[in-house]
């Protein structure tokens, strides 16, 4: 996550070097999963409450508009997120797709995040 404002890296909710995938389909869908970097096998009441919190994945029908996609989320790890509709902003250079979510604020500090993905050969 970026402050908005001062362009400082505030934190990295699933660590410096999480693991996922994002695939955008012919049908106009895309699945989005990452996992933290040191996510543990669950065990346990605790152990299940992390395991939730290191995975990110929802997925949903896209559509393009200028250089931002916007997906209407059907299904997702976070049942908050089902029925609305995100907005990322992207660009692409060569294999390497930059994602950005718009700003949202938080304890008071407006960030966003910034995710890179490399294409799979």
């Amino acid at each position: 996550m970026e402050d908005v404002d001062t362009k400082e890296q505030e934190f990295s909710p699933f660590g410096q070097h999480p693991v996922g995938y994002v695939f955008f389909s012919s049908s106009d869908r895309i699945f989005v999963l990452i996992t933290a970097e040191d996510r543990n096998p669950a065990e346990g009441v605790h152990g299940e409450s992390a395991a939730f919190r290191s995975l990110y994945t929802y997925s949903g029908k896209y559509r393009l508009e200028n250089n931002h996609f916007i997906t209407k989320i059907d299904i997702a790890g976070d049942q908050n997120w089902v029925g609305s509709e995100q907005q990322r902003s992207y660009c692409v250079n060569g294999d390497i797709l930059i994602i950005e979510s718009a700003p949202a604020t938080r304890a008071g500090k407006t960030t966003r995040g910034i995710l890179e993905w490399e294409r799979e050969r």
